[in-house]
């Protein structure tokens, strides 16, 4: 019950956010990109909740406790990889551009609008199978801890999302972003001191650890060996390079030099 009404206060806070920041947007420029006037430190906070995401956090942690360590090539070391890569080689390109607010928008400067066309396609396709994971990962959670069906809770969760996002628009996901970034970081820091507390400190839980798992706090695993790897570097890091959401935050920046700070921002934040 007590968690039913803390969902219920954070989703209401979500939307009262949204409503208020719906003020700034005046035009279509304010909608899809915030106006064009983000802060280093704010892009730095949304990009980093992007990579965190529900579905990425459940697989990480669900093969943490099969795989030990060795779980962070799975969808962690390739997110900050490819989010590297992302903000050295293309934040301050990307930011640059007139006229480019999106992907399909730099495919057609570099290429043709039937490129343009084709990737809009696909990148839609993407987002679709994307969005849905992460709905999932949602209503997982709700289920888990408050025995609302899995469908509820997705519906929910679509429902709370389209509504800052179509009241507020970019500027409203930003700043819900950034307030759900400092929520996670504050809860990860509650839950590492409480985790040592109820352990009895951190070497008689890696000493706990150890003895039924020997190899628990080695880089890799018999499940998970360089090869594989790298395999998922290649795959998950490389694939999030010319992500859309990544690249609409770098287009928000207020300058270059806050597009690149921003992604590099987002790399500290996205360690813990």
């Amino acid at each position: 019950m007590v968690l039913l009404i803390m969902i219920s206060v954070f989703i209401l806070l979500m939307i009262c956010v949204s409503a208020f920041f719906s003020r700034f947007v005046k035009t279509g420029e304010d909608f899809y990109l915030g106006g064009r006037r983000m802060l280093w430190w704010v892009l730095g906070h949304t990009i980093a909740a992007g990579l965190f995401g529900g579905s990425s956090m459940l697989v990480v942690a669900g093969n943490a406790m099969t795989d030990g360590l060795s779980a962070i090539w799975i969808l962690a070391i390739p997110s900050w990889i490819g989010a590297f890569v992302s903000a050295i080689f293309f934040a301050r390109k990307v930011r640059s551009l007139p006229g480019v607010a999106s992907l399909p928008d730099l495919i057609e400067l570099r290429y043709d609008k039937v490129s343009r066309n084709v990737f809009m396609i696909v990148t839609v396709l993407f987002y679709i199978a994307f969005t849905t994971s992460q709905l999932l990962a949602i209503g997982k959670f709700v289920f888990g801890f408050s025995g609302i069906s899995v469908i509820t809770g997705m519906g929910i969760a679509l429902i709370v999302v389209l509504i800052y996002a179509t009241v507020s628009g970019f500027l409203g996901v930003v700043i819900t972003d950034t307030i759900m970034a400092a929520i996670l970081f504050v809860g990860l820091v509650i839950l590492a001191f409480s985790s040592l507390s109820w352990g009895n400190g951190w070497s008689n839980i890696s000493e706990t650890i150890t003895s039924t798992t020997p190899d628990f706090f080695n880089l890799f695993s018999t499940s998970i060996h360089p090869l594989l790897a790298i395999v998922y570097v290649a795959a998950f890091g490389l694939a999030l390079v010319p992500q859309q959401d990544i690249f609409q935050r770098y287009a928000s920046a207020k300058d270059e030099k806050n597009a690149l700070f921003g992604g590099l921002f987002a790399l500290v934040i996205f360690i813990p």
